[in-house]
């Protein structure tokens, strides 16, 4: 990987475009906010346009205007981490709004690829390219929203650069899972168990990691489902579960995980639709929760014919 000559200007705070309702109050975080508490960092592309429209310096203009309006509405965003009185995490919100940092690129759209520019290199920025397009990176901490939360956000964000409205409002109250006092525990939690590691795996982290990615077209997708059912012990299977699968047995073979060493494997699933009720549209905040699958070594390379 070789980097790409960018030059980053002064770090500024892009405010919400007026004060919010909630200003000098703590916003409430649920437990499922609290499942994920890591940055989660993301860059978009957009390759300049064919159509006339506006020139670089106005692009930047528009998208932090643009910002500035979006914090209004999801005001949480433009608040700060911190902790209540009862040592719970909230979000002060404080109005200071986001960190933007404007930048250019020595190179175009096209020159950038997996093995060119590494994610630090467009992340907290808007970076032009000498194309004319431009990169928008993004860094924000996972117990402020989630994916499908995310996505709402930066949606929300681009209709407002484009001049559109948003038809439905944002509901932000996430007290509407707070949980029961006192807990009540109603069923086992697997995915929280602590396995005891009897081979000593954790030792392997400590050697060097090789990073590589692998893609699966349709061909092999097909071909990991058919593989999953030659056997009849599975009468079908879906890509998810075939592809899922395929990666687990592969880690506990390359680990080369005794037989009655037990393993687990942890997923991350919209709750959304599954709770009861289901939660409202547009909850903003963390709906995914962690589900796995336990057993033990021998017994998953009996059933799991890939």
């Amino acid at each position: 990987m070789f980097g790409i000559n960018i030059e980053k200007g002064e770090p500024t705070i892009v405010a919400p475009a007026e004060d919010t309702t909630k200003k000098g109050t703590l916003y409430f975080l649920s437990n499922l906010d609290y499942n994920f508490p890591c940055k989660v960092r993301t860059v978009y592309l957009f390759k300049p346009s064919k159509n006339e429209g506006n020139g670089e310096g106005e692009v930047v203009e528009v998208i932090k205007n643009a910002l500035s309006k979006a914090l209004v509405i999801f005001y949480p965003v433009a608040g700060r981490l911190t902790f209540n009185s009862e040592g719970r995490m909230a979000v002060d919100c404080t109005d200071e709004g986001a960190v933007f940092v404007e930048a250019e690129a020595g190179c175009t759209i096209d020159e950038i690829g997996d093995d060119t520019v590494s994610m630090g290199d467009l992340v907290y920025d808007v970076t032009k390219f000498s194309c004319g397009g431009f990169a928008m990176g993004i860094c924000v901490n996972h117990i402020v929203f989630d994916g499908q939360t995310g996505m709402d956000f930066i949606n929300s964000w681009g209709k407002i650069a484009r001049g559109l409205s948003l038809k439905v409002p944002q509901f932000l109250d996430r007290s509407i899972l707070k949980a029961r006092n006192p807990p009540k525990i109603e069923f086992d939690h697997q995915e929280f168990l602590e396995i005891e590691d009897i081979p000593r795996t954790n030792d392997l982290y400590n050697e060097e990691i090789i990073y590589k990615s692998f893609g699966f077209d349709t061909v092999k997708l097909e071909k990991l489902k058919a593989a999953a059912t030659e056997d009849g012990a599975v009468v079908r299977c879906s890509t998810f579960e075939a592809l899922s699968g395929f990666i687990w047995k592969s880690r506990t073979q390359a680990l080369k995980i005794p037989h009655d060493q037990k393993i687990k494997l942890l997923l991350v699933v919209d709750g959304r639709s599954k709770l009861d009720p289901p939660l409202p549209e547009n909850y903003f905040g963390n709906a995914v929760v962690i589900v796995g699958c336990l057993t033990t070594a021998g017994k998953f390379d009996f059933y799991c014919k890939l």
